[in-house]
């Protein structure tokens, strides 16, 4: 697999969103570092990809790209508007097809096409459902194909959402590198600490599954929370209660043995007072996770969560 690595803004010294790729070809394959103008493009324009011909896009930003030399797309590369693609080998049980654009093919598309990494995002994901991802990958290795994973950058304002790959081995007796999963979280931008509501996806071959709201917080955040439950249980009730929220989550995580002894024992909602955790979640099936409609899967379960997660933002003090 190749290496790729994103900072952002957090964890760099000029505030910049830093990017690179050591792109893992085979041995003797010569990549081509190509700067490429704009272009406009009048209909029915057609784009020859490595293997297959598409429709070309009215206009194509200025782009820097690295691409095998015998292949039309890119290993990696920028353009005008910042947006910085790299793509990764992935071997997965899903059947590669002989033809296709390949991962390549997408990462350099987007990378023409696209002003944010948002819309590099969408445009690759609508290109897999509607045209398919496949082909021949290897120089010399003729018959090696397989799918892609891409990073994204761009250079808005903001800290990364995933999580990474690599893992601790200081105090590890596994010494694989790389962990068995990919996950995301997307903090409240008022607060990374997890003093506040956020959301967590994790994705691995034997769980799948989305975490919404606060886990395990601090003594003095959890009180702010279980006092705001005692004042207020009419919009916790109805936070927890509602039926897009039971047919797609469930409160879930630690809770104290004994009721904290300044909260009635006959309240309606006593025993979530005693609770360490404030989480919702939702499990997904391998289908489900690989379908082309998971992301509105995974939208519907963050809106049926909205109640929670305003909830407890007013509960700790943070702008919802």
């Amino acid at each position: 697999m190749c290496d790729t690595i994103v900072a952002t803004s957090p964890s760099t010294a000029d505030q910049a969103v830093w990017f690179g790729k050591n792109s893992d070809r085979e041995p003797g394959e010569a990549q081509v570092v190509e700067h490429l103008s704009a272009q406009r493009f009048t209909a029915p324009a057609k784009l020859q990809c490595t293997y297959i011909e598409i429709p070309q896009a009215a206009q194509t930003y200025e782009v820097v790209i690295s691409r095998p030399f015998w292949m039309w797309g890119a290993e990696m590369g920028a353009n005008e508007r910042g947006v910085a693609i790299g793509n990764e080998a992935v071997f997965t049980r899903l059947p590669v097809p002989k033809t296709g654009l390949t991962g390549m093919d997408l990462l350099r598309i987007a990378i023409e096409r696209s002003a944010t990494a948002r819309e590099a995002l969408e445009l690759i994901a609508r290109l897999i459902a509607e045209v398919g991802q496949g082909g021949l990958c290897g120089y010399r290795h003729k018959g090696f194909r397989y799918h892609n994973s891409f990073i994204i950058a761009d250079p808005k304002p903001v800290g990364g959402s995933m999580l990474r790959i690599y893992r601790d081995l200081r105090f590890s007796k596994s010494k694989e590198p790389y962990k068995p999963m990919v996950a995301a979280s997307f903090y409240h931008q008022m607060c990374k600490d997890g003093g506040a509501p956020g959301i967590y996806l994790h994705l691995d071959p034997d769980h799948r599954f989305l975490g919404l709201g606060i886990y395990q917080p601090d003594t003095v955040t959890r009180r702010k929370i279980t006092d705001a439950i005692a004042a207020k249980p009419e919009a916790w009730g109805k936070a927890i209660t509602s039926s897009s929220f039971r047919k797609l989550c469930k409160l879930e995580g630690e809770s104290l043995s004994k009721l904290p002894k300044q909260y009635d024992p006959d309240h309606p909602f006593a025993e979530d007072l005693k609770r360490k955790d404030f989480i919702a979640s939702a499990y997904f099936s391998e289908r489900q996770v690989c379908a082309k409609d998971f992301i509105d899967k995974f939208d519907a379960v963050c809106q049926a969560s909205k109640g929670l997660l305003e909830f407890l933002a007013k509960a700790v003090g943070v702008k919802w």
